[in-house]
C-alpha cells in the first residue's frame, strides 16, 4: 500500500511540474484567444487571475497579452484581474457578458 501510495505522489509531482511548461508552451503557440482567457487555456477562470498576478510580479510565466488586457486599455494591469474576479463572481465586468464552451 505505501508503495502505491508513493508511486501515485511521484507521479502527481510529475505532473504538476511539467505543468508550468505546457501552459507557457500553450499560451506561445495559440493565435486564436479569448478576452480574459491570460493563460490560453481556453476557459476564462481563476488560473487567468493567477496569471496576470504572477506577470505583474515579474514571475516567468506564459501570457496571452492581448486576451489578459481585459479592459482594453494597453496595458496589463491589477485592474484586468479585478475584472475576471467580477466576471467569475456574476458582478459587471469589463468582460459584459459569459461566454459559453461553444464559444471558446
Amino acid at each position: 500500500m505505501k508503495k502505491a501510495i508513493a508511486a501515485f505522489v511521484s507521479a502527481v509531482t510529475l505532473i504538476l511540474s511539467a505543468a508550468p511548461s505546457l501552459t507557457a508552451s500553450a499560451a506561445e503557440t495559440k493565435t486564436a484567444w479569448v478576452k480574459g482567457d491570460a493563460n490560453g487555456d481556453g476557459y476564462v477562470s481563476i488560473s487567468d487571475v493567477t496569471c496576470i498576478q504572477n506577470y505583474l510580479a515579474d514571475f516567468p510565466v506564459g501570457i496571452v497579452l492581448d486576451a489578459a488586457d481585459v479592459t482594453c486599455d494597453g496595458k496589463i494591469a491589477v485592474s484586468d484581474a479585478t475584472n475576471i474576479q467580477r466576471f467569475l463572481a456574476g458582478l459587471p465586468s469589463s468582460l459584459d457578458r459569459k461566454l459559453s464552451n461553444d464559444e471558446l
